[in-house]
């Protein structure tokens, strides 16, 4: 079957280049052509299952009535060496072309027979030795290609099988890879996770084998339909190769992308292929895609796409026939990509209705958390923001193995932020000595250009580092970094700095074809010693184990890039210790440590440090607890104790070297601390520190509210360490180092009469209310209202309350129940008590809904109308929460959520909302008339002059005074509240008088109600009272207020001075 190949193959040959030294030597081209295509044969044949292959034929035996499909009657060696007959019965035909020099591209002319052949073969392939093919090759549609980029990655295993299979038609293949303990720890928890939650995230390391990890879940989950996501066609390529090699079972499977050309955006350099060159057919068609949906999964079928092609996928599944169809399963490998705004690219992804999966598993490093904007009004006007820690999107995580613990278990490197100083000096130095200056007239290389080159040599200089990655801003940049024609390159420096070093030097792009970057990445390899400039392409799916070394040229601004990039150099290999992650830094001689290390030139230094904390809890421990030694008066400090110039790496996690000598390197260590501290470490660790140490000198005792240490005022900072503990606000690792004091949480909460009494106080606000309390939430006991106070149609109590007034915060205290019931600390009989009592409320998304709902209800009922976007009552946003949140979701909701909201006339089609307004629009046009003409009328027999008339031409003022006199309310009308008021008619008081009067009483209602003023965020009875104060103290104390108001804004303040009796039953506005 193979008499050439049988002669010249033996167990002996490991790799490509020996068995392709073989071919070469054979005697004539014939010889050597025959022999690759037997070799070719032999390769497809191997890979039936990659490839979906039921047959693999040579040219000179495909079946007649497959030549005839083919419009070729009899067979004729004009091109088609070779065919693959497939699973769905569509057929590949493949060309095979060796070479004795792989530089030696086939010619379009040798290729065009081939292509007219073939041309009703459903794909062809170009299988060759060389390093690329001609462009003809590329701009033909349903056209791959495999070149000696994917021979050289074969590996002795497959040699094995090949020798066995060509010999003794018995290929022996090694056994698919096992799960490590870890991942093991991984599926179990994430099947677990999966089969609780429609929606659930794995966040792994760098290097921990995410892919492998997805597939094995699939696999345990027994899921049919399965669709992968990934940022890029490279890694569609990738992730089926990993796919195939832990396969135990055969699966079908699709690949798509969104564009023909290119699978991501070239402007960010990544590692970006076209689909002429891959070896499987990449399809672009939603067709295809229903084809492929459209078949019964006797075996397991698979979707390899990039996040792109989304819109492809949507638009298969819009048509009739998969109407009823979903995917078991969604796997979203590198799932950092989808974060951003939720109208952004990838949106889709995440919306069940356009792709429907009842499983989704979101896979990454990195995750990304995204904060929107915190004010008010910007909250509801800004595009909404994805972000991964929201759990209805992305789900709960249900496995987490982060940094820290894959370099303790092994599994990566253990790595060294190497920070190295170039000082003017030594440029100068190496400018006058060196021979660099014969630059171009219109190019002077700056100093800090230079500095780059000569950190990174004394890096690898000083430590060993044999195999680096560089990152750059710009392609060009890394281009010029490493080009040798070039004087201040760096291969150009480091002969300058050590004659003996023989570093091989490249650089990537994306822009490059895919077996350029192949064999430069190999070269870059097997080299001994190597630097590889790249600006993005790099930094993300690229598997180079031997890189040891990540080199910062340029500043990075994202978390993702840096991790991503960092874990380049963190993977294993034989012999590899620890990798050094190196910052180039230019200093200044004449400068002290201090001024040094505030340089703008430290930005790097600070971003890299921060983003690798972010990923590592080990380096985060070490900052907060230098921070914490900060805030007890000691002077601790990172990194190596003297500089170190010599390998291998110090026992720390920051190391510093180059610095100017006349400064002692204590000083850069302690400037170096503070440094990190200001900019990485967090100020609350540093108070924690100042209350631990307060606490140690006074015996324990806790501080009271005015007590201060070292200028640190802890006793008001653990006052409102607390309120956030009882709103639950704290994170769980701030608790916990505040529970290491000894810290007095709650007074007589664990008391089993006052803990009945909190349980039958929200049995009763349920029963009145309609819904749990939240926190901060508070209830008033057998004391009646104060005379004089009153309720308005919403909001919190006008009002003093009665001394003696009793009040439970019970919605702290159901706060604390469903805490230490996730703890597993509340009793099993008290577990008993609250769900019979108040039903199951430990999920308090729940009772956010709930609580929303009963808002959103009474207003309906009150209002008889529907709330619009922006309508807030009780103090929640409703019309926001209805339009984003409800409307939205309405496919997810259970039948009786939906029926609550049908039973209010809700209308859940946007079309008819939007038709509704412009509806009301026109009403209000002629309402508006209405008001013009009863404006008139009163203004007749009131007598109101054309000027008070002007004043009051503002709707909610003049809405106000109609309302006030039409209840005879007198309240607001200035001429019972101000003797300055000397004017005869009957509105005294301009509008903003009224305006003034209206928010000041809020203001006294406020703190009658909460016992303090309005902080300046405050919402109160749907006015901005907070911001409205915030404003009339300023003007107060700037003496620009009338004597009324300033006799009045005096009195205030006397009063929120008092001391209040408790408070009596509130509403949360």
């Amino acid at each position: 079957m193979y008499p050439i190949l049988s002669q010249i193959l033996d167990s002996g040959i490991q790799d490509w280049d020996t068995l392709e030294a073989r071919i070469i030597s054979l005697p004539t081209e014939q010889k050597r052509g025959e022999g690759f295509e037997e070799f070719c044969h032999a390769f497809f044949t191997l890979h039936k299952d990659l490839y979906q292959a039921q047959n693999v034929w040579r040219g000179s035996d495909i079946p007649q009535h497959i030549l005839q499909k083919l419009g070729t009657p009899t067979f004729q060696d004009r091109g088609i060496d070779g065919l693959l007959q497939h699973h769905d019965g569509t057929m590949t035909a493949y060309q095979a072309k060796f070479r004795s020099n792989r530089s030696d591209t086939p010619s379009q002319r040798e290729l065009s027979t081939f292509y007219m052949i073939s041309d009703r073969a459903d794909f062809r392939l170009v299988i060759s030795n060389v390093e690329d093919l001609p462009t003809i090759a590329k701009d033909r549609k349903d056209h791959g290609q495999i070149l000696v980029n994917t021979f050289l990655e074969l590996d002795p295993v497959f040699f094995d099988a090949l020798w066995g299979y060509v010999c003794t038609q018995q290929p022996l293949f090694e056994p698919p890879p096992c799960p490590k303990p870890f991942q093991i720890e991984a599926i179990d928890a994430i099947t677990q996770g999966l089969r609780e939650h429609t929606r659930g995230q794995a966040i792994l390391a760098c290097g921990a084998g995410k892919t492998l990890i997805g597939k094995w879940v699939a696999d345990r989950l027994g899921s049919q339909w399965i669709l992968v996501l990934v940022p890029s066609l490279a890694l569609v390529r990738q992730t089926l190769g990993e796919w195939h090699r832990a396969n135990t079972q055969p699966f079908r499977y699709i690949c798509i992308c969104s564009d023909p050309t290119v699978d991501v955006l070239q402007e960010e350099d990544n590692w970006g292929i076209q689909t002429s060159e891959l070896d499987v057919k990449v399809s672009t068609s939603a067709a295809d895609l229903l084809t492929f949906s459209s078949q019964s999964p006797s075996v397991p079928h698979v979707v390899f796409a990039t996040y792109h092609s989304g819109p492809v996928i949507v638009e298969a599944l819009k048509d009739p026939n998969l109407q009823n169809f979903q995917f078991d399963l969604v796997i979203c490998d590198e799932a950092h990509r989808i974060a951003g705004p939720l109208q952004g690219s990838f949106s889709h992804i995440l919306d069940n209705t356009l792709i429907r999966a009842q499983k989704r598993l979101f896979m990454t490093a990195t995750p990304r958390i995204l904060t929107p904007k915190t004010s008010r009004e910007e909250t509801l006007e800004q595009p909404e923001i994805c972000s991964m820690d929201d759990p209805f999107r992305f789900g709960p995580v249900l496995f987490r193995f982060p940094f820290g613990r894959a370099i303790q278990e092994g599994v990566i490197c253990d790595y060294r932020i190497v920070v190295i100083g170039v000082t003017e000096a030594e440029i100068a130095q190496l400018v006058r000595e060196g021979g660099i200056v014969q630059l171009e007239d219109a190019e002077r290389w700056k100093a800090e250009h230079l500095a780059k080159q000569i950190a990174l040599a004394k890096a690898i200089t000083t430590y060993g580092i044999k195999k680096v990655f560089s990152f750059h801003n710009r392609v060009l940049a890394a281009a010029q970094f490493v080009d040798t024609h070039r004087p201040e390159s760096f291969p150009s420096v480091l002969k300058k700095i050590d004659s003996n070093l023989n570093y091989l030097a490249g650089h990537i792009s994306g822009e490059m074809p895919i077996g350029i970057r192949s064999k430069i990445m190999r070269q870059f390899s097997l080299s001994p010693l190597g630097v590889i400039a790249n600006a993005r392409c790099l930094g993300e799916g690229v598997n180079v184990p031997l890189v040891d070394g990540i080199f910062f040229a340029d500043p990075r601004q994202s978390v993702v890039d840096i991790v991503q990039a960092t874990g380049r150099a963190l993977r294993r290999a034989p012999g590899k210790k620890d990798a050094a992650i190196i910052i180039p830094v230019l200093v200044q001689e004449e400068e002290d440590a201090e001024h040094i290390l505030e340089s703008s030139n430290f930005n790097t230094v600070w971003q890299v440090l921060s983003a690798m904390a972010s990923q590592d809890d080990r380096l985060s421990a070490t900052i907060a607890n230098t921070r914490i030694k900060q805030g007890k008066g000691e002077f601790p400090v990172l990194g190596q104790k003297d500089e170190v110039l010599r390998q291998p790496f110090v026992d720390c996690q920051t190391i510093l070297m180059g610095f100017p000598k006349h400064i002692p390197f204590s000083d850069y260590q302690q400037a170096f601390t503070l440094e990190v501290m200001e900019k990485v470490g967090e100020r609350w660790h540093l108070r924690f520190g100042a209350l631990q140490e307060y606490m140690r000198q006074w015996g324990g005792g806790e501080p009271s509210t005015e007590s201060e240490y070292e200028g640190f005022k802890i006793g008001r900072w653990l006052q409102a360490q607390k309120k956030a503990y009882r709103k639950g606000l704290l994170p769980s690792d701030r608790t916990e180092l505040l529970d290491s004091l000894g810290l007095q949480w709650e007074s007589d909460l664990d008391d089993e009469e006052r803990w009945e009494e909190y349980l039958n106080a929200c049995k009763e606000f349920l029963e009145t209310e309609g819904h749990l309390p939240s926190a901060g939430e508070e209830f008033c006991i057998d004391e009646p209202i104060a005379t004089g106070c009153f309720r308005p149609v919403h909001g919190p109590i006008l009002g003093p309350i009665l001394a003696g007034g009793k009040s439970l915060k019970i919605g702290n205290w159901l706060t604390h129940q469903r805490r230490f019931y996730k703890q597993g600390k509340l009793l099993p009989d008290r577990v008993r008590k609250i769900e019979e009592v108040l039903g199951k409320i430990w999920e308090p998304q729940k009772v956010h809904w709930d609580k929303k709902f009963a808002a959103y209800k009474d207003y309906v009922e009150k209002t008889g109308k529907q709330p619009q976007k922006k309508t807030k009552h009780q103090g929640l946003a409703i019309g926001y929460w209805v339009t984003n949140t409800v409307r939205p979701r309405k496919e997810k909701l259970t039948a009786e959520w939906v029926k609550r909201f049908d039973d209010l006339g809700f209308e859940w089609n946007l079309r008819k909302v939007n038709n509704k307004i412009k509806v009301n629009t026109i009403n209000k046009v002629n309402n508006k008339k209405q008001s013009e003409e009863q404006l008139l009328d009163y203004q007749k027999k009131s007598k109101l002059t054309a000027e008070w008339v002007k004043r009051l031409d503002k709707p909610d003022l003049w809405s106000l005074f109609i309302k006030q006199k039409s209840m005879g309310n007198d309240i607001y009308n200035p001429t019972k509240n101000h003797s300055a008021t000397k004017s005869s008619d009957p509105i005294v008081a301009s509008s903003a008088e009224i305006e003034w009067d209206l928010f000041y009483s809020f203001c006294k209602a406020y703190l009658f109600n909460y016992h303090k003023l309005p902080s300046s965020e405050v919402i109160f009875a749907d006015k901005a009272i907070g911001s409205w104060l915030e404003k009339q103290v300023k003007d107060w104390k700037a003496g620009l207020l009338s004597p009324n108001h300033s006799k009045r804004m005096k009195d205030l303040h006397e009063m929120a001075a008092l001391d209040f009796p408790k408070r009596g039953p509130t509403r949360n506005d």
